[in-house]
């Protein structure tokens, strides 16, 4: 009995030394996507902080849409969800989206895929000088 154990054991931290990435503590990734857009009359009746939505070029970028993470060996890793678009407004409004995707494991770097915009490529070690924060922006130049 012993000596299954130890054998056990040992397979068990060899497993470890080969894949010390399985047991490393999974990652979450919380974010937003702003869309930038000129005000228009129709616009004035929003307020902040209330619900709002995109159109046009934008419309991928709403709720319920994915937000997908890739990692070093472009295999999907972890998916999350856009949340319910919020108003806000500076000298323009926006539509503020946020999102979280958990369970991310480690990798040297990711491809984060926001609806069906351009995939953004984004380093570990970025994303760690960040605390896991991706803050994004469409719309005005």
């Amino acid at each position: 009995m012993i000596k299954l154990l130890s054998s056990a054991f040992l397979i068990a931290s060899q497993l470890i030394a080969i894949a010390p990435n399985v047991l490393s503590q999974p990652y979450t990734l919380t974010g937003s996507i702003q869309v930038w857009r000129l005000i228009s009359t129709t616009e004035s009746i929003l307020r902040e902080g209330g619900s709002c939505f995109t159109e046009k070029s934008f419309s991928d970028i709403r709720e319920g849409q994915t937000v997908s993470v890739r990692d070093a060996n472009d295999t999907i890793v972890a998916i999350g969800y856009i949340g319910v678009g919020q108003a806000r407004k500076d000298s323009l409004w926006n539509c503020a989206f946020n999102f979280t995707v958990p369970n991310i494991p480690e990798s040297p770097f990711y491809t984060v895929t926001i609806a069906t915009r351009k995939p953004i490529v984004v380093s570990l070690d970025e994303l760690r000088k960040d605390n896991w924060i991706l803050k994004l922006t469409v719309g005005l130049n």
